[in-house]
């Protein structure tokens, strides 16, 4: 995969999303998609970044429940080859379910 492809990837889940936050301007109502890379963690060999590995998580915030756009991101995330690890948080100040799904991204060069 390359860096490109992970925003498309995202866009095709179908909601509104942004990278790291929503601007003042441009804030949504949930249901929404932020996606971030908290950092990488790349395979080194021969003295030098071998493999790029990309930290991705890709957070769906919703009001309340929603097993159908779960399904959603999962089904994306699987038509795209990944294994992701899945975390749900309740954000009481903002009264919003978070779905949190961890992976690594392989970027490859190009």
């Amino acid at each position: 995969m390359r860096l490109t492809d992970i925003e498309p990837m995202v866009a095709s889940i179908g909601l509104p999303y942004a990278y790291h936050a929503f601007d003042k301007n441009t804030a949504k109502a949930p249901p929404y998609i932020v996606y971030l890379s908290p950092g990488r963690d790349d395979f080194f060999a021969d003295d030098q970044n071998y493999q790029k590995i990309l930290n991705l998580q890709i957070e769906l915030y919703t009001k309340t429940k929603r097993y159908d756009l779960e399904e959603r991101v999962e089904a994306v995330l699987q038509e795209n080859g990944f294994v992701y690890d899945v975390t749900e948080d309740y954000i009481d100040s903002d009264g919003v379910f978070m779905i949190t799904y961890t992976m690594e991204v392989y970027i490859n060069a190009g």
